[in-house]
């Protein structure tokens, strides 16, 4: 007999909880979970109280409600490990199930059932300096983390477990394109929930490659200073979005989080546009989802002409990071600093030379 007497109404949710069931011992560890996040000294229970899961059935039910949950406005604005050596690799069954579950949430949110008080977003940004081919315009609205250089096809980035660091093989990130960026650069930056969620081109030239990567739905999360569980990455966040959470968790804010180091891109559910410059080489534009999040969409087909800061893609639900990758080697802007310059979608980025 199944320890769970609900019954989801969702086809993806029965088919976690049938999965679990088929096993004592997965019951037992779900279970465990459950508990286990709900120990003070984890800081989960605030959090779990306010979505009243106490047991597993309870997050079963949850998973069932939050599958046909759609986002409103209120204001303005055993799994597979993330490793170089997981990715593009078959997805253990949990891991699988992680991806199916955002597909069918994002089905549901095509429908009319779902439809909000989304407003259109004035796309009306001036370009950086549009005859000037030399100079490249940035992507997207998000908080500048880095640029690197790309050394014999790999990324030397910092790691929070591992004090020496991983190098990723550019190769892998675009999935064996065959495009060479063996000595090219790299930058990273991330979105925040009330960033314009469109890219843009950084430059001028052909489409040669355009197509989404359907890797793994990752989110790393951690136990932070005062005790709550949050992701690993401050967001930027307004006035009017924090009151907002601080009258849903009766006077306390926990804030959202997500990493902030590059890497996991590596693993994640990605869409990759590469352009063809008529001087400068090929560049290429990738779009990184985020967890549930991870919905690319292109706008753009192999064989386009288009112009900086002309659209290319979009997150239809929302989305993490945007980075950008060059075959040769560029000259960035003396002001960027990781985590402090906000970057506007068709500004100034860097120059060729």
């Amino acid at each position: 007999m199944s320890p769970l007497t609900y019954k989801p109404k969702s086809a993806v949710v029965c088919d976690l909880a049938d999965f679990i069931c088929r096993s004592n011992s997965r019951v037992a560890e779900f279970t465990a979970a459950v508990e286990s996040a709900r120990k003070p000294e984890n800081g989960g229970q605030n959090e779990m109280d306010q979505e009243r899961i106490y047991t597993l059935e309870d997050y079963i039910k949850f998973l069932d409600s939050f599958i046909r949950w759609a986002p409103k406005v209120s204001c303005n604005r055993d799994e597979t490990a993330i490793a170089p050596e997981t990715a593009d690799t078959d997805l253990k069954w949990l891991s699988y199930w992680l991806v199916t579950f955002p597909r069918e949430q994002g089905k549901w949110l095509d429908t009319e059932e779902s439809e909000g008080s989304w407003k259109d977003i004035n796309m009306a940004r001036p370009v950086g300096h549009p005859n000037d081919d030399n100079v490249i315009v940035h992507a997207a609205d998000s908080m500048f983390d880095g640029h690197w250089d790309i050394n014999n096809g790999t990324i030397h980035l910092k790691s929070s477990v591992n004090m020496k660091g991983v190098d990723w093989p550019v190769a892998t990130l675009l999935h064996d394109s065959g495009i060479d960026y063996k000595n090219g650069s790299f930058m990273h930056a991330f979105l925040a929930p009330a960033d314009y969620y469109r890219q843009h081109a950084p430059v001028s030239g052909e489409v040669i490659e355009a197509r989404n990567i359907r890797d793994q739905v990752y989110l790393q999360v951690g136990k932070k200073a005062d005790g709550s569980i949050g992701r690993s990455r401050g967001l930027v966040r307004d006035s009017d979005d924090l009151e907002h959470c601080r009258e849903q968790s009766q006077g306390q804010c926990f804030g959202i989080e997500a990493p902030d180091e590059a890497g996991y891109q590596w693993c994640q559910t990605r869409g990759v546009i590469a352009i063809q410059t008529p001087d400068y080489g090929k560049v290429a534009v990738l779009q990184i989802g985020m967890e549930q999040v991870l919905s690319v969409k292109l706008t753009v087909n192999v064989g386009d002409q288009v112009r900086k800061g002309d659209n290319i893609a979009y997150f239809q639900f929302g989305g993490s990071d945007v980075c950008i990758m060059f075959e040769k080697r560029v000259k960035w802007r003396a002001d960027l600093e990781p985590g402090k310059t906000k970057l506007k979608v068709r500004e100034k980025l860097a120059t060729f030379h």
